[in-house]
């Protein structure tokens, strides 16, 4: 027996609909608040629905300011999808703002997150079909206006490669260590100019602890010289 799986997509008709959706976002929302408020501008999104019974497409605004900043790229996307299913979330509307007719159709979900390290405007679109999220596309945005699409990085530390700063520094100490937990040398990463973290081996003896950290002395008194760094902070060292 053969049994053919059909798997919702998105209708070719509100492809263009979503297209303007995000263009209209980034001009008459995002571009805005970046420029007004710089580093103070605050995650933000917009529902897009369309109404069966009076064909208004209109899109609902959200602040995100309850959502941890510290999440992992996996959970953010994980509560954002959450978010986008279900109407008692306060995103999706339950009934037209244009008409207030019940359940208008769903189009797509726009979030947007400004990380000011890189000056740039991350996007992240939820593609809907029906009751599904079928999709996410993630969008870089400058200050300009100029966006361009990218691949979802599989980590905070793919994240940071790719866009240029950390979508969290304290979601990326957990795949840094993960990564490193068994280097034989201290490790360290420039997380943007003028800012490290480090990790060495773990060592049960204080003297192969001190061993450890030989030669990373020398480096920062070279930073200190050179560049004029001063901010060393040692976590989980005791005193």
């Amino acid at each position: 027996m053969y049994v053919i799986l059909e798997f919702p997509s998105e209708p070719l008709a509100y492809r263009e609909l979503r297209a303007d959706a995000l263009d209209r976002f980034r001009w008459r929302c995002r571009i805005p608040v970046i420029r007004n408020y710089g580093l103070e501008s605050a995650d933000m999104g917009i529902y897009v629905t369309q109404c069966s019974v009076c064909n208004a497409t209109t899109a609902k605004m959200r602040d995100f300011n309850d959502i941890d900043p510290d999440l992992s790229l996996d959970a953010l996307e994980a509560e954002l999808r959450m978010r986008a299913s279900y109407p008692r979330y306060d995103w999706q509307p339950k009934t037209c703002p244009a008409c207030n007719a019940p359940e208008p159709v769903p189009v797509s979900a726009i979030y947007a997150r400004y990380l000011p390290e890189s000056e740039v405007d991350l996007q992240m679109e939820f593609v809907r079909a029906g009751s599904r999220i079928v999709d996410v596309q993630y969008h870089l945005m400058n200050e300009a206006g100029v966006a361009q699409k990218v691949e979802r990085p599989n980590d905070l530390l793919v994240f940071a490669e790719k866009i240029g700063a950390p979508l969290s520094l304290r979601g990326l100490w957990g795949p840094f260590v993960a990564q490193n937990v068994y280097a034989e040398s201290m490790v360290v990463r420039q997380i943007q100019e003028g800012y490290f973290i480090g990790l060495r081996p773990f060592a049960d003896e204080v003297a192969e602890a001190e061993r450890l950290f030989e030669g990373f002395g020398p480096w920062i008194e070279s930073l200190r010289e050179t560049m004029r760094y001063d901010a060393i902070v040692f976590l989980n060292q005791p005193g």
